[in-house]
């Protein structure tokens, strides 16, 4: 996955959540990494085996994340805006 880098790919990852972030959020785990804007639609990927989708990043009762893709590891790539000139 270390290639996909150059096409300016994110990496998320999880980690287990301190007393604190637990308490002061909510929840067991927190992203590291550089995250979409929040309802932003993106390019996503699990992985160098697993296909590409469209995601949205969004709000939950407890946090954020993606709508559809639940992994410890995600890859995000902002969807490419076409040049109208």
């Amino acid at each position: 996955m270390e290639k996909i880098y150059k096409y300016g790919w994110n990496k998320l990852t999880t980690r287990k959540a301190t007393e604190e972030e637990k308490e002061f959020y909510g929840n067991d785990f927190m992203w590291e990494g550089k995250i979409p804007e929040l309802f932003e639609e993106v390019i996503v990927t699990e992985g160098k085996d697993c296909g590409f989708m469209i995601d949205t990043w969004t709000e939950f009762d407890k946090g954020v994340g993606f709508e559809c893709t639940d992994a410890d590891t995600v890859y995000w790539l902002r969807i490419p805006k076409p040049d109208l000139k």
